[in-house]
């Protein structure tokens, strides 16, 4: 190798030059995080067209500059997740000490997958996957894993649970339907579509007016696919759903999953937190009946993206999905909790555990309950500030920090309601004061808050509205 290139690689890791910048970079988090919890940010989200965004950054990859700029450059065009104001999507403000111990395991850079590269963060996975299934009433045969989101989580659950629900009844794996509310997440059709399964597969359960799998139609509709042909293997329950934040009724449909034979999964991504809040762990009452789960620690367990417990309530069954022969990883094809690779898709995967098992000792689960349990409550008492304002109409009353409601002008029908709704959400996020996002339920267009900064209180949901109000009357004044 050149002199040169030896060089700029001694430059690269020098420890004085990363002990310098690792400094600066924690003390202009530290400000950034205080300036979105003091208010000292105008914006929660410093809104630029995609097209604007693109050249800024396309002339600064052209000017080098120092580390603590670049940062600096960032930190003033980012959405801010701790500010206040943050509303919209499901992602958590990460928890700085969880943040830090992420940091930690992305420098050492220890892939998991295979017990030696990455052995203390293999046996607190192991640790903290164990532990999140004693809180969901599980007992000590079960077991899980750490997977990069909610996504692949979902698919490695369901692609084990239909192959081993096919080998039992003899059908090949492109024969399996499974029945799914209409209100499960994307991915779970995404799912079932990589195994080769057609749309005619997927049997669309309906929900009630609050938004859950009904479930006295389960019966008939399962009869109705079984006289259609479809060999039904499992059901998928939310826990909660994406558009609402509505719990299903997990008793029930546990109930019916165990009559009928079928393998119940819960996709608890955003609502399994709930487990850890004694408050409001009785949303989930029958999941420690689900045969699978998965719960996203990046959303309402405050953990940096991403990860995502895998969890089989018969743990043997969590080593069937990606079962196969490796000899240069492993010499056995044994059920091996310390060999990670064997049940994950990822073949390199990073120290997810960390984050989870330093936050343990460091809190305990009285962290997960502060958080979950505040989002919680201030989202039915903004249900209740919602139900006494004229202006506004509420969908549903909130079962999780999930709210969804819309403006409403005497006069206009759904459609110009529908408009309007649609133009203040635009004005809204152009000009980045508030950040919260906009759905479509039973054809309306609704505004949907996620209420995930552990900083928003009631007096900004107060003045959230009264900035709607505003946004309205100026565009009703416009039209």
């Amino acid at each position: 190798m050149n002199q040169a290139l030896t060089d700029i690689l001694r430059h690269a890791y020098d420890p004085e030059r990363f002990r310098e910048q690792g400094h600066a970079l924690v003390d202009l988090l530290a400000d950034h995080l205080a300036n979105a919890q003091q208010g000292h940010y105008t914006q929660a989200l410093p809104y630029q067209t995609p097209e604007a965004m693109l050249v800024q950054w396309q002339e600064t990859l052209t000017k080098p500059d120092s580390v603590p700029a670049f940062v600096e450059q960032l930190l003033a065009h980012t959405i801010r997740l701790h500010h206040p104001h943050y509303m919209g999507h499901q992602v958590t403000a990460a928890l700085p000490l969880a943040a830090l111990s992420d940091f930690v395991g992305r420098t050492l850079n220890a892939g998991v997958a295979v017990y030696e590269m990455g052995s203390p963060a293999v046996v607190m996975e192991r640790i903290v996957t164990q532990h999140l299934a004693q809180h969901l009433g599980w007992d000590t045969q079960s077991e899980g894993f750490l997977t990069s989101g909610g996504s692949l989580g979902n698919f490695t659950a369901l692609l084990g649970a239909t192959k081993i629900r096919c080998e039992a009844l003899g059908i090949a794996l492109h024969q399996a339907a499974w029945m799914v509310s209409e209100e499960s997440h994307y991915s779970v059709a995404r799912a079932f579509r990589a195994m080769g399964l057609a749309d005619s597969q997927l049997v669309h359960l309906p929900v009630n007016k609050q938004y859950q799998i009904d479930p006295e139609r389960l019966a008939q509709t399962y009869a109705q696919a079984q006289a259609a042909g479809l060999h039904v293997v499992g059901l998928v329950g939310n826990a909660c759903t994406t558009a609402t934040g509505t719990f299903d009724d997990l008793q029930a449909l546990a109930a019916f999953a165990q009559t009928a034979g079928l393998w119940f999964h819960v996709d608890a991504a955003h609502g399994g937190g709930a487990i850890f809040s004694p408050q409001y762990k009785t949303l989930l009452a029958g999941i420690e009946l689900a045969d699978s789960v998965i719960v996203d620690y990046h959303k309402m367990l405050m953990m940096p993206s991403l990860v995502t417990a895998v969890m089989f309530r018969r743990g043997h069954e969590s080593y069937r999905t990606f079962a196969q022969k490796a000899d240069y990883l492993w010499a056995q094809e044994d059920q091996e909790w310390f060999t990670l690779g064997k049940r994950t898709l990822e073949c390199t995967k990073s120290s997810m555990g960390v984050k989870i098992f330093l936050t343990l000792q460091q809190y305990d689960t009285r962290v997960f309950d502060a958080y979950v349990t505040s989002r919680f409550d201030l989202a039915r008492r903004f249900a209740t500030i919602l139900e006494a304002q004229p202006d506004f109409e509420l969908f549903l009353t909130p079962m999780s920090n999930i709210v969804c409601f819309r403006y409403r002008q005497e006069g206009l029908d759904d459609t110009q309601t529908d408009t309007l709704n649609e133009a203040i959400h635009t004005a809204l996020v152009q000009e980045g004061s508030f950040f919260i996002v906009r759905t479509k339920l039973r054809g309306r267009v609704y505004l949907r808050t996620t209420l995930m900064s552990p900083f928003t209180e009631e007096v900004h949901l107060h003045t959230l509205l009264q900035h709607l109000q505003q946004l309205a009357q100026r565009h009703l004044t416009l039209a």
